[in-house]
């Protein structure tokens, strides 16, 4: 396949014919340079692009038939599962979001990733003796919660919160 956008100048091997792997096959014009490109295996050839076609990255260029297909290896679907990663959480100088973000790497821990354990739980401990940290959370709730009040009830609660 293409890997770039290019031009195929020309066959360096007949169509049908056989190739040893790491020997050139085509030339290609790539930005105005030639390249050859190397045969990834051995086989029989089948060229399915003429000499002097433009092509598009990922458009084939040729079929390999190979000597030994055995030799090449099967792709297999995932049997696992992905952990769930939730939302992207801001990381700032804000206790309560570094609170969120060491949360974030406790959770990752008890799902078995590594981290520094010691750190997370050091950071955490921080976070949770502050004294703004519950002030903040509430903070940032409210500034969800209040584009969807109407604008009297969030006055109202904003008077009453502070």
């Amino acid at each position: 396949m293409a890997e770039t956008p290019c031009k195929l100048l020309r066959y360096l091997v007949s169509d049908g014919s056989h190739v040893d792997a790491d020997t050139p096959y085509v030339e290609v014009e790539v930005m105005k340079m030639c390249m050859p490109l190397l045969s990834p295996a051995s086989g029989v050839i089948q060229f399915k692009m003429s000499e002097g076609q433009a092509m598009q990255a990922g458009e084939l260029i040729a079929r390999l038939d190979l000597d030994d297909p055995s030799a090449v290896r099967k792709a297999e679907p995932f049997p696992g599962s992905f952990p769930v990663l939730g939302p992207p959480t801001a990381i700032s100088d804000k206790v309560h979001q570094k609170c969120a973000a060491t949360l974030n790497s406790a959770r990752m821990i008890l799902a078995g990733y590594d981290d520094n354990i010691d750190d997370v739980v050091q950071n955490l401990l921080l976070c949770l003796d502050s004294p703004e940290l519950p002030f903040l959370q509430w903070q940032e709730c409210f500034a969800v919660l209040a584009n969807r009040l109407n604008k009297d009830l969030r006055n109202k609660a904003k008077l009453t919160s502070y």
